[in-house]
């Protein structure tokens, strides 16, 4: 069960054997939500979250969400090993170079989208 990864064992324990259903701010402030806005407010945020992701390096995102998984259950030597052999593809690519040059000249970067 992947709810005490989330919340916590004596959090998961109390909600499942008792039935306890959690809310809008309850839930984001125990980690099951990032956000809470109302009804009407979820499909701009959620364009706005997409809008922000479109405008990031794809293949760092990429990269980023598969060490996250594995991060869930491999070993701490194994991730080490991916961490590395990650940060060298990625400083390598060009999408690295667009970052650091947007740094230097106070700019949003633009990254290749492929």
């Amino acid at each position: 069960m992947l709810l005490p990864r989330l919340i916590g064992l004596e959090r998961a324990t109390n909600m499942v054997m008792r039935g306890v259903r959690v809310y809008g701010p309850e839930a984001k402030s125990i980690g099951l939500a990032t956000e809470c806005v109302p009804a009407g407010e979820l499909q701009a945020l959620g364009q706005r979250f997409a809008e922000d992701l479109a405008t990031r390096a794809q293949n760092a995102l990429r990269v980023a969400k598969q060490g996250l998984r594995r991060g869930m259950e491999g070993t701490l030597q194994g991730e080490w090993e991916f961490n590395l052999q990650a940060q060298a593809m990625l400083i390598k690519g060009d999408d690295y170079a667009e970052a650091v040059q947007a740094i230097e000249e106070r700019r949003k970067p633009k990254f290749n989208q492929a």
